[in-house]
């Protein structure tokens, strides 16, 4: 099944606060995006997690990196949103 995420802006949501449990302070940072699923009508509105440091996606279209997809500690698969731009948008 192919998946492909659209970046619409590079603007960075960011959200910051002290944890509860753990008294620590935390900064989330996203980017809105649409996905596009095979086989689907329409693209959800979805929102793309940054890594600390990490540069904001360029407007564009991407596919997940195989680096996107883990197992945790514990066996169970993880998937972190790791965007590769789509080669045809890489020549525009």
């Amino acid at each position: 099944m192919a998946i492909v995420v659209e970046i619409e802006n590079a603007q960075i949501l960011t959200r910051s606060g002290v944890s509860e449990r753990t008294g620590k302070p935390y900064t989330i940072r996203e980017q809105q995006a649409l996905m596009f699923r095979e086989g689907e009508r329409y693209p959800e509105r979805i929102k793309v997690t940054l890594d600390e440091g990490m540069s904001a996606y360029q407007p564009g279209r991407y596919t997940l990196s195989d680096a996107s997809f883990s197992v945790s500690r514990f066996g169970a698969m993880q998937v972190r949103p790791l965007l590769l731009r789509i080669a045809s948008e890489k020549a525009a």
